[in-house]
């Protein structure tokens, strides 16, 4: 039983060992030829081009060159030496390793007798001498004689194929590498091989180009796996066991494709561990990675490892106790050795770790109070030149005041940085500012992320509310989140959730007298009374915010809220007061050529209200007309949330001008901006219309596609006119199935009513005020 037991144990181990020879040299391929090729040149005797393989921490660039080495087998005599950190100052030892190695060849294949070597250990090596130790005279003349000796040493052994293998080049000592350097311009008889880490001295450099230069060397650069090698060489490790692509996706981030650590990550799933992306094995690789730097040094890499993406030069200087000479001569020392990289950002100069494993250890190890300190310092720092409208500085500084345990000022900045990413998704008529950038158009995904980042929001407001119940501090913030998720869900169509958050934050902003949050929670209610169409609904809040901004005289309210009172006249059928008060509007925003700009949104707005009065009037050429200024002002500032609004209501009143072909045109404009939108304003007309000119164009295939999309998002209608909308297109297709004009067995199988039904729902939900040319085309294509 034992005996089975111990066999079990040793044949896993093998399968262990095997696997970490396929993990350590997977992906390797090219490399490994192109090393290949330089030693099968060697053999032949072609070449005698030496190879430094140079690999960041882990990569395996030494295992490699031994995989490779031994494969070669008996063809060669392998000689070997290690550089130590703690011997990097001892002057030539590597050398005396490989002329001890290189003295038993000679004297093994009877080329030189034992005591000139002796003379030569005696004269440069003391150690071996009978006399008192005395160091060495490193000298240029003698660095050149021991090379002449060595050289021709090497060429005595020339047909016994010399690979001379020396393993982190890094710590050469400045002699050592004196000499390497001549022994390589003029070897043409070994094969010298350098296993070497990114982070390595100047010296180092400078041996590299100056045999490089001649053509005498090769430098092998291996990188870590991609994102593909890593997970198939993670399943190929463990083919056995099902792991979750949310695990690999984090082993990929956490490991960088560093082999070393994905060695760490798979023994740990291998053993059903919980896993620790610091491992003690890393640590401790990490740890002799910079066992070389300076105390200097260090602090420096302490207070980078704070920054999570890069650390700005000037905030180093205000943050480390030390002169600017000091710095620059600190991070240009750790740029050299590859612990950290300079780039420029905004003609700032910024630094940030080569390996964000090295600056997750380094952070780790620093104390408490230590850390809450230091980001606290940082946040205020970033707080002198924070820009309300710069939504990556608020980011930061939320991060910083977080990580400094200040859970409310964290949250005020995280708030406002939301407040700046989701404004363009939720605000029709934002007003503009030219910090903002205004090409910024989200992707679906990137919208998905910045909710899942205001729902942790909302779950952190949640967990404090017991803490912070009585605070006023704590009240605002929670106004101002629900503020902000309110209007979202609004503006996704979610108008329950929304609303009953805007009637808090009302609530809220008349307990705490916050008259801001007041007038924006009205404002709020009466964009939901327009998207439901509940006129006198509106009018009560706009006169509620209107008494407010008038007392505050607050001039950018007050335009605004002209502009929807304008609104609320045409939503009456009051259209001299609704044009009166939309031009009105734009008056007030347009009193100097500054204050136009920043409202070219709510401008445009007021001419899209104009020219829906001018097509209510069947003036459509003069509809065309105001509708032309309002795109024009938007497409200058790419207002793509405004604009989209517009391209559907020109391609309304280019169908009401019975120009086709060039509505359709402004339709597909705007469903090209739909695609990374959220809003659900407009894009019922938008389908409805786009049905129509396809229906007159006979594209019934066409047709039948909107007809299933608008079938599919008929019953989460909440506005009555959209609704109106699709039971007109249903009645239009119905009757003239009826009466012959179209067949399609697909569209009469979904119309089940009779074209009476279908007809008055449409009248039923049409506006009598607003949707006047959708009632008389409705009535015109029923009298046919």
């Amino acid at each position: 039983m034992f005996y089975e037991k111990t066999l079990k144990i040793v044949n896993c181990a093998k399968e262990r060992r095997q696997k970490a020879n396929e993990l350590r040299f997977f992906g390797r391929t090219e490399e490994i030829e192109e090393l290949e090729a330089n030693f099968e040149s060697f053999l032949s005797g072609k070449s005698f081009k030496s190879v430094v393989i140079k690999g960041d921490l882990g990569v395996g660039k030494t295992a490699l060159c031994r995989l490779l080495l031994n494969n070669l087998g008996r063809k060669i005599d392998l000689i070997k030496a290690t550089c130590f950190q703690t011997e990097q100052d001892f002057l030539l030892r590597p050398w005396r390793d490989i002329l001890d190695q290189l003295n038993t060849l000679l004297v093994k294949k009877e080329v030189v007798q034992p005591k000139n070597w002796q003379i030569l250990y005696q004269k440069f090596f003391p150690s071996y001498s009978n006399e008192k130790n005395q160091q060495p005279e490193i000298t240029a003349n003698n660095i050149n004689c021991l090379s002449q000796i060595i050289l021709e040493a090497l060429e005595a052994l020339k047909t016994e194929k010399i690979v001379i293998y020396v393993e982190n080049l890094q710590w050469m000592d400045e002699a050592s590498l004196s000499l390497m350097t001549s022994v390589l311009l003029h070897n043409e008889s070994a094969l010298f091989v350098f296993p070497l880490r990114t982070n390595y001295r100047r010296r180092v450099v400078d041996f590299i180009n100056s045999v490089s230069h001649y053509d005498y060397l090769t430098l092998l650069e291996l990188k870590p796996f991609t994102k593909e090698e890593t997970v198939e060489f993670i399943e190929r490790q463990i083919p056995n066991k099902k792991v979750e692509p949310a695990l690999l996706q984090k082993i990929w981030q956490e490991s960088q494709g560093n082999p070393l650590f994905l060695t760490e990550y798979v023994k740990q799933i291998w053993h059903n561990l919980k896993m620790d992306y610091l491992p003690k094995k890393i640590r401790e690789e990490l740890e002799f990675s910079i066992i070389d730097i300076t105390d200097q040094e260090r602090r420096i890499l302490q207070i980078v490892a704070f920054f999570p993406n890069a650390a700005p030069i000037h905030m180093l200087q205000q943050l480390l106790d030390m002169t600017n000479e000091e710095l620059v001569a600190g991070i240009y020392s750790l740029e050299k050795q590859g612990i950290l990289q300079e780039f420029v950002i905004s003609d700032e100069v910024n630094v940030q770790f080569s390996q964000k494993k090295l600056q997750e250890m380094i952070y780790r190890e620093q104390t408490p109070s230590r850390l809450r300190v230091i980001h606290e310092s940082i946040a205020k720092i970033l707080e002198q030149q924070a820009n309300s409208n710069d939504e990556i500085l608020m980011s930061r500084i939320a991060y910083h005041y977080k990580r400094a345990n200040q859970e409310l000022k964290s949250l005020e900045y995280e708030l406002s940085y939301l407040q700046i990413a989701l404004k363009f998704q939720h605000e029709l008529f934002p007003i503009y500012n030219e910090t903002q950038d205004t090409s910024f158009d989200y992707q679906p995904l990137e919208i998905q992320h910045e909710f899942e980042r205001f729902q942790k929001v909302g779950k952190r407001m949640d967990e404090l509310a017991k803490q912070y119940e009585g605070s006023s501090e704590y009240q605002h913030l929670l106004m101002k989140y629900l503020y902000l998720e309110g209007r979202y869900l609004i503006n996704l169509g979610d108008y329950d959730k929304g609303i009953d958050n805007i009637q808090r934050v009302i609530v809220k902003a008349k307990n705490y007298h916050n008259e801001k949050y007041l007038v924006r929670g009205y404002r709020q209610m009466i964009y939901y009374f327009i998207q439901t169409d509940k006129a006198n609904d509106m009018a009560h809040y706009i006169d509620l915010a209107m008494d407010i901004s008038i007392k505050n005289n607050d001039h950018e309210s007050i335009g605004i809220l002209l502009r929807l009172k304008g609104l609320y006249n045409l939503m009456i059928g009051n259209l001299h007061d609704a044009e009166e008060l939309s031009r009105e509007s734009i008056t007030i925003f347009s009193i100097s050529n500054d204050s136009r700009e920043k409202y070219s949104s709510n401008i445009a707005a007021a001419f899209d209200y104009l020219a829906e009065i001018e097509r209510l009037k069947d003036n459509y050429t003069q509809a065309v007309v105001y509708q032309k200024k309002a795109i024009k002002l938007c497409e200058e500032l790419g207002l793509n949330n405004s604009l989209v609004i517009f391209y559907v209501d020109m391609g309304m009143s280019l169908f009401a001008k019975r120009d086709y072909e060039e509505a359709m045109v402004y339709f597909k404009k705007a469903n090209k901006l739909y695609d990374n939108l959220t809003s659900p304003w407009k894009r019922t007309q938008l389908n409805v219309y786009q049905a129509l000119i396809e229906l007159r164009n006979g594209n019934l295939e066409k047709v039948l596609n909107y007809f299933v999309i608008l079938d599919g998002r008929l019953e989460s209608i909440t506005n009555p006119r959209d609704r109106g909308m699709v039971y007109m297109l249903r009645a239009i297709i119905k009757h003239l199935l009826n009466i012959k004009r179209i067949e399609n067995t697909d569209l009469s199988s979904m119309l089940t009513q009779s074209e009476e039904f279908y007809y008055e729902k449409a009248r039923e939900n049409l506006n009598k005020y607003r949707d006047v040319f959708e009632l008389k085309h409705l009535d015109e294509v029923f009298a046919e």
